[in-house]
């Protein structure tokens, strides 16, 4: 009896591997041609983007200007930072949770009267900017950022209404559209930055009237090109304003507590150790708050995804949706963690050329990043369940922990007592926040939102 030579008979343990690997490959190719999957690698590419040409904005300040220059940059931002979380608690936030219930006209009226919030809410960081500048110009507070103030007057209302428009986009779960305007923002404000250092003109107003620049132009082309509707109606502003504000007055008190608590950390480092020790600390903060790239985008994508999910399925498909998300931020932030620990000082030499010593402060830094990352998605799902005013423990506890230890780490060990004070405040905030949505899930069950409670106009 003769046998093909051209027939082989592979064992049966290898047919069957060879066939889980290729169901695996297939459905690892279906997971990347899902939408979903796809809308998901946008919102994280834009965030690349916005956290790129921030990162390389103060890495252009401590290359080109002193360490005191940085730690004037910093503190200025933290002014940017504490409108810009107002901003994003009032009005962004309300509007990601209250856009799933509109449709039609309906939406493009409510769009509307958000961003008449949001240009009112730009109104009033104008006046309170005009008051620091004047106490600032009679020798009150530092002095040395009396320039740059006024310089924020200009540019932090463009700076917000980038802001805003991005949320806007994200709610719609539009990510492509937030990536062509943040792209265009990001060329224009590179260009300008890289022109005032090769003339030898870049200083720290001079950055903030470039980041203003730039903002103004891409919420322009945002509002050329017309991407989403929009229809101010006053009389619905109003109403909608006390709408959201039953919202928004839990997620604000959250914010200015336990959110906008940090960025005091700058300024009382700055107080004790001087304005270059602050420096430092952006320098490390910055470093490895590349992080973010990945945080941001995450919760851009998750907070719409899970307000949709226990709206439609409760606290079942909630669940579907944040766990997965927690598990990838312990992965790829642990990582992180480890690889900042374990170069020390070898990042900051390579991308500042000074700061050595300072990797201890920059590993800190990194697992702040990672404790917080899980009371992000907590508090993602406390959102998406409509309950802002269960964050407020959280955040009450991480800012008074945050406080204390600050008051008792910074003095004798700046730099480092600060990033071990936001180490322990993180960690209080997020058991805190994690608990806190455990017990409410418990409690809800399978509670979807009602279908007549969807607003559409006819």
């Amino acid at each position: 009896m003769t046998t093909s030579s051209s027939t082989v008979c592979k064992p049966r343990s290898a047919r069957g591997a060879g066939a889980r690997t290729s169901r695996s490959v297939r459905a690892i190719a279906a997971l990347l041609a899902r939408p979903v999957t796809q809308q998901g690698a946008l919102f994280l590419f834009d965030q690349a983007v916005v956290s790129a040409t921030n990162f390389f904005t103060v890495w252009a300040v401590a290359r080109a200007c002193s360490p005191a220059d940085l730690g004037a940059y910093s503190l200025a931002f933290t002014i940017v930072l504490f409108v810009g979380g107002i901003q994003q608690q009032a009005i962004s936030v309300p509007y990601s949770v209250y856009c799933n219930r509109h449709r039609g006209e309906a939406l493009a009226s409510y769009t509307g009267s958000s961003l008449a919030h949001q240009l009112a809410l730009s109104g009033v960081a104008v006046f309170g900017l005009l008051g620091l500048a004047g106490l600032l110009a009679v020798g009150l507070g530092p002095v040395y950022l009396t320039a740059t103030v006024w310089v924020l007057l200009g540019t932090l209302p463009a700076f917000l209404l980038r802001d805003y428009l991005r949320n806007v986009t994200f709610a719609a779960i539009r990510p492509l559209v937030a990536v062509v305007m943040d792209v265009a923002v990001s060329v224009i404000q590179a260009g300008s930055l890289l022109l005032l250092w090769w003339f030898g003109t870049l200083s720290v107003p001079a950055v903030y009237a470039a980041i203003g620049a730039a903002c103004a132009a891409g919420c322009a082309g945002w509002f050329l090109a017309r991407w989403l509707p929009i229809r101010i109606v006053p009389s619905h502003a109003l109403r909608q304003w006390r709408q959201n504000w039953t919202f928004a007055r839990w997620t604000l008190a959250s914010q200015l507590l336990g959110s906008c608590t940090p960025q005091l950390l700058p300024w009382i480092l700055a107080a004790v150790h001087g304005v270059a020790a602050a420096g430092l600390l952006a320098a490390c903060n910055t470093l490895v708050g590349l992080s973010y790239v990945f945080i941001a985008g995450m919760v851009n994508f998750l907070l719409p995804k899970a307000a949709r999910a226990f709206a439609r399925g409760g606290a079942a498909e909630l669940a579907s949706v944040l766990k997965p998300a927690a598990g990838v931020f312990l992965v790829v932030l642990g990582a992180l963690f480890l690889a900042v620990a374990v170069s020390g000082d070898t990042l900051l030499l390579v991308v500042y050329g000074k700061y050595a010593g300072a990797g201890p402060v920059a590993a800190l830094l990194a697992l702040s990043i990672l404790v917080t990352s899980l009371g992000v998605v907590a508090g993602g799902g406390l959102l998406a369940m409509e309950r802002p005013a269960a964050t407020f423990l959280a955040d009450a506890s991480g800012a008074a922990a945050l406080l204390a230890a600050a008051a008792c780490l910074v003095p004798p060990l700046g730099a480092l007592g600060a990033a071990m004070a936001n180490v322990v405040s993180m960690s209080v905030w997020s058991a805190i926040r994690v608990l806190t949505l455990l017990r409410l899930m418990r409690r809800a069950g399978g509670s979807p939102v009602a279908a007549e409670s969807v607003e559409v106009c006819p």
